[in-house]
């Protein structure tokens, strides 16, 4: 009885704490995925204004050495390389700046991160037919955009900023993009800013904090179940000990006590098996009382 009703306390017990793990696991993951995306845009919509801004402000400089065609700029560049998502401008000829360098350096990093996933093989069937050769001209580097993108850049130019997630086959990655028009001093439209960043940076960090908290729940449950095995031992020792109270008042040994002091359900048991036995034990003085005045009456009355 003992070990079956610990046993039943363990499972129980252990399934209570698999369904509470489950349940915070889930909503963990449904939280922290959309507040590392929130704060993700968020940032990357500040720093796309900042560098629309900048952009912007040098908006004439850049036109007198290249005229509407300021996706040819190296300052573009430079502000590519130094920021931490990657940078593109599409000028009002609809000519889009690459920094070949910094795009060959995305597409090694998607590529490892696949490898280390082990997401490549399934990646490549998603997406059979990557460009292979960097565009020659920023025309063509535009026309190479997905359409979805090249439809947004065009609201861009309306001066409407977005956000959107697709897959970039120059990146070669889904990425993050955000877009945001770029004025110049008189307030007119000259180019659109599009700041990308690699989803699967967002997924490591999630998954991240979801292997911290599966391991923090893990360890939880390993502690839970021993608490719950030493609390059921105990539960059930006192129940064992009250059993062979129980065993002992059947065979007549009537000072067997329990003295277990519990204030719950279990201790005012063992109260009325010690009441019990206590009452048995009188009951049975009184008893041998009345059998020696019996014995004694009938010998006084045989000597008679």
């Amino acid at each position: 009885m003992n070990n079956k009703i610990a046993l039943k306390l363990t499972l129980y017990f252990s399934a209570v704490l698999l369904v509470f793990a489950l349940i915070i696991g889930g909503v963990f993951y449904q939280f922290f995925k959309q507040q590392t995306v929130e704060i993700k845009e968020k940032e990357m919509r500040l720093r796309a204004q900042k560098i629309a801004e900048v952009l912007g402000d040098n908006m004439a400089r850049m036109e007198s050495r290249h005229g509407d065609g300021i996706a040819n700029s190296k300052f573009i560049s430079y502000l590519d390389n130094v920021t931490q998502e990657i940078v593109w401008v599409v000028d009002s000829n609809r000519q889009l700046s690459i920094n070949k360098d910094r795009v060959q350096r995305q597409r090694r990093e998607v590529q490892m991160h696949h490898e280390h996933s082990g997401f490549g093989l399934f990646k490549r069937q998603m997406q059979p037919i990557p460009w292979k050769e960097p565009p020659k001209t920023p025309k063509e580097a535009y026309e190479r955009l997905p359409v979805q993108i090249r439809d947004k850049v065009e609201e861009g130019f309306n001066g409407k900023e977005f956000i959107v997630e697709e897959y970039n086959p120059m990146l070669d990655g889904i990425m993050l993009t955000v877009g945001r028009p770029i004025y110049d001093s008189q307030g007119q439209v000259k180019a659109v800013l599009l700041l990308h960043s690699p989803v699967a940076g967002l997924q490591d960090a999630i998954w991240s904090g979801l292997r911290i908290l599966l391991i923090s729940l893990l360890v939880a449950m390993a502690l839970g179940m021993l608490l719950s095995v030493v609390l059921s031992w105990r539960f059930t020792g006192t129940i064992e000990k009250m059993k062979n109270i129980a065993e002992r008042l059947a065979e007549r040994d009537y000072t067997a006590r329990t003295d277990i002091k519990q204030n719950d359900e279990i201790g005012e048991l063992a109260r009325t098996l010690d009441i019990l036995a206590e009452r048995l034990e009188l009951a049975d003085a009184e008893s041998q009382k009345l059998e020696k005045l019996r014995r004694e009456f009938i010998a006084n009355i045989s000597h008679e």
